[in-house]
């Protein structure tokens, strides 16, 4: 029992009676707003409470954090795996099983934000300016979404892959009432199902959604999740010129970067990637946790990486990646600077493994669902890779310069794609090569300019590539790092080389606040701040953006039977929305990673290869196509309008049922539903 609880050395009942007096002093420091104590000092009430116990004898030695952390970790797992079974054998309601998660992952979270909060010296003012940090940010970001604002209580920002949000949202919610597994649909694909880890369900964005959408409606709550993306990068960024002893106000500055970056404003419809902000506090939680010179970090710190850690895997997959990269190559300077190997690499592990411990109960699902499923690695070709022309103007869609460009210089429309985004900006290139430059002996900016050049040549993708043509040289294509950095696992698992470019983007933030910090000290007072206001303007100028919206599609008509629907376009974000109404199994979907086994079984049938696949040309037989609908419970069938296919369905007696611009469906015949609804027979 000695050894048990905060780090008692002693028994527990020894030292309660004479510890009394302390810790009816400590409930008073609690009892006051946020540490102001009677005498009128402002402190933290966690740091006055542990501070107390130390001079009481109460924690004489903290064990390390790894310790509490995995116990709570471990405690939380197993409670939630008794949870599942009592669900499944039917002894707990299914929503019990939605709620231990939520309050499990709950208890982690705050477990490591009291933590991250317990050394801080006040935290008044710490919440205070973060959320003057917010606000700023907010407000200055609204200026572009000023002539839309009308709009915006009907139409969602973003285009049709914002449709896979919704989807990720209605399901977050209907897993956790129906008791379902949060990570694996059957509502997809079906029969088979797929696994949800290796698309971008971004959990924390979904929830975000649905705890609004009761208040707010689904179009409102949507968009402020999108919007909430460009304070939060520049935050982000903020936090991480602020771990790197910048100003305030230059990082505030150096946030704008990040937050209006290209890399962000093409991909709103993205989330995994315009939620970049968790990248740049991993930056900085990474910088504080493991220092260059190898110092012992503070429990502060290896909290803050934890927490860091958890924002990045749950707000996006690309991200994730990306932070592995990050990881490794902070881990490499490390190397460089302390000239030793086997030290940082001691180093890494003791500060990540606390991070390792919170992500593991996922880790080992992912890995589960590699093990045990064939999911295919996307390989993209040449398609979204970008060239020279991508980096020098700003030719992606949602630029306000992308247009005119392309149309005044006759340039490629594939140009515009919005993994192409990877303009490095005219104006704010400058500023942060200035910044760099100004500041090159420090080892920090080093890497950063390290991390910015070298993540630029692997953006440029696996060839080089002008006016979407492979450059030849002596009749060959050019080859670039990325082709074999693609084959890396892990590190090069995102096939579009344009998002690696987002390393890049943080980098030039911390370049342009590095030069505004710099002219605080070689200016006047008042030149300082005609130059904040102006390299503010200019980094609005060079990225200035105009979000795309889009209209949600009227609710379709479907026959009453109970059943499955088929939506034969596949690849289409619409399809996804439509399951958010009518909510039954879907034969098919959109989803980031398809499922083999799936496709395998539809080309399996020549009537549903005809359906799904337009394969092959020839008008299916109506005994075959029915048996093929009813052995999978087809009752409606999806599709573009003006599909020939349509008027095939139609000559073999399917009902149109209804038709607008955006889809057509078709009903099966009342003769061929035979399939009773217990008969479906979906897995969980």
């Amino acid at each position: 029992m000695s050894k048990l609880g905060l780090g008692l050395r002693q028994p527990l009942l020894r030292g309660t009676l004479d510890s009394g007096r302390a810790y009816w002093r400590n409930a008073q420091i609690w009892s006051v707003s946020l540490g102001r104590a009677k005498d009128g000092s402002v402190s933290n009430p966690i740091r006055r409470w542990r501070t107390a116990g130390h001079s009481n004898g109460l924690l004489k030695r903290r064990r390390p954090l790894w310790q509490p952390l995995g116990l709570l970790v471990a405690l939380a797992w197993g409670a939630h795996e008794v949870v599942v079974r009592l669900v499944e054998t039917g002894v707990a309601p299914q929503y019990v099983r939605g709620a231990s998660l939520c309050f499990w992952s709950l208890g982690v979270v705050s477990f490591l934000a009291f933590e991250a909060l317990a050394q801080t010296p006040n935290v008044r003012n710490l919440m205070v300016e973060w959320t003057l940090v917010i606000f700023g940010y907010t407000l200055a970001t609204s200026v572009f979404f000023l002539p839309y604002l009308t709009r915006m209580n009907r139409e969602i920002v973003g285009d049709s892959d914002s449709f896979q949000v919704v989807w990720n949202a209605w399901w977050v919610e209907r897993a956790l009432r129906s008791g379902q597994s949060l990570f694996f649909t059957d509502l997809v694909w079906f029969p088979i199902g797929s696994p949800l880890v290796f698309h971008f369900l971004v959990p924390v964005e979904s929830m975000l959604v649905m705890i609004l959408k009761p208040v707010m409606g689904l179009v409102p709550s949507y968009n402020l999740m999108v919007i909430a993306a460009f304070p939060i990068a520049g935050a982000g960024s903020y936090a991480l010129a602020r771990a790197m002893n910048v100003g305030r106000v230059a990082s505030f500055v150096g946030g704008f970067v990040l937050a209006w970056s290209p890399f962000l404003t093409s991909r709103l419809s993205w989330p995994d990637l315009s939620y970049c902000g968790p990248l740049a506090f991993l930056a900085a939680a990474l910088m504080r946790a493991i220092p260059l010179n190898g110092e012992k970090p503070s429990r502060r710190a290896l909290a803050g990486l934890a927490l860091a850690a958890l924002f990045v895997q749950f707000t996006g997959d690309v991200t994730a990646v990306l932070a592995a990269n990050l990881v490794l190559a902070w881990l490499c300077a490390c190397m460089l600077y302390q000239r030793s190997l086997w030290r940082p690499i001691q180093q890494f592990a003791h500060a990540c493994f606390p991070a390792l411990l919170v992500l593991l109960p996922y880790l080992a699902m992912v890995i589960r669902f590699a093990l045990t499923w064939d999911i295919p690695i996307r390989r993209h070709g040449l398609k979204f890779v970008p060239e020279p022309l991508s980096y020098f103007l700003p030719l992606a869609r949602g630029s306000v310069y992308s247009h005119w460009l392309v149309t005044q210089f006759g340039l490629h429309q594939q140009l515009t794609m919005l993994d192409l985004a990877c303009y490095l900006g005219i104006l704010v290139l400058p500023l942060a090569i200035a910044g760099w430059y100004c500041s090159r002996s420090r080892p920090e900016i080093r890497f950063w300019c390290a991390i910015f050049v070298v993540f630029l040549i692997l953006s440029i993708g696996p060839r080089l590539l002008f006016e979407r043509v492979p450059v030849q040289f002596l009749g060959h294509s050019v080859p670039l790092p990325f082709a074999l950095w693609q084959r890396l696992p892990l590190l090069g698992i995102v096939a579009q080389s344009g998002r690696y470019l987002l390393l890049g983007y943080i980098a030039i933030a911390v370049g342009v606040a590095m030069l505004v910090d710099r002219l605080r000290h070689r200016l006047s007072n008042r030149r300082w701040q005609l130059a904040v206001v102006a390299i503010t303007l200019a980094i609005g100028i060079d990225y200035a953006f105009a979000p795309n919206l889009v209209t949600l599609p009227d609710r379709p008509v479907i026959s009453q039977h109970p059943g499955t629907v088929m939506d034969v376009r596949i690849y289409h974000g619409e399809t996804m929305y439509y399951q958010t109404q009518h909510g039954r199994p879907l034969v098919g979907g959109y989803l980031s990673r398809p499922v083999p086994a799936a496709q395998r079984l539809y080309l399996a049938d020549p009537c549903l290869a005809w359906l799904m696949y337009k394969e092959p040309r020839e008008l299916c037989g109506a005994e075959s196509l029915r048996s093929a609908l009813a052995r999978l419970a087809v009752t409606d069938v999806f599709m573009n309008p003006g599909d020939p296919r349509g008027s095939e369905l139609g000559l073999l007696g399917f009902v149109s049922q209804y038709q607008d611009d955006r889809v057509a469906v078709w009903s099966v015949p009342e003769s061929w539903r035979q399939i009773a609804p217990a008969e479906l027979g979906m897995r969980r």
